[in-house]
């Protein structure tokens, strides 16, 4: 299960229908990998929009973003809005060290995407200044 909060949803709902069984297809099909020609090429023309707009290039990270660069950033975000690492956790699918306690009072859905909504509460000027954390390949 993916835990969304309302900015994601909103996505998602506006992309039902559009296809009768996917919600993002490539080609009629469903997406078998994240990163495919579909992603790379999208990679592009959003580096190309951006020069457009900005009138500068897009720097390199931009160009070479990943699909689970976005799950760092979600992460580095919800630390930032307060959210317990425990819940981070659960929100993010990594495992715990729960105790049992802690396994049977497992958080209810409805808390989750309340947590997952507090990125969208912090200033927007501080949600602008995060960037997409990576690590520099050694």
């Amino acid at each position: 299960m993916v835990v969304l909060n309302d900015a994601a949803k909103q996505i998602i709902e506006a992309q039902r229908g559009l296809h009768p069984q996917y919600v993002f297809p490539c080609n009629g099909k469903a997406v078998g990998q994240m990163l495919n020609s579909a992603w790379k090429n999208a990679r592009k023309r959003a580096a190309n929009k951006y020069e457009r707009i900005t009138g500068s290039p897009a720097n390199k990270g931009f160009k070479n973003l990943r699909v689970h660069d976005f799950k760092h950033t979600f992460g580095y975000r919800l630390r930032a809005a307060g959210v317990y690492e425990e819940d981070r956790k659960d929100l993010m699918g990594h495992k715990s060290d729960k105790s049992v306690t802690t396994h049977y009072s497992a958080p209810t859905l409805e808390r989750m995407i309340e947590l997952a909504n507090k990125v969208l509460e912090t200033d927007p000027q501080q949600r602008n200044s995060l960037t997409i954390i990576r690590k520099k390949a050694a």
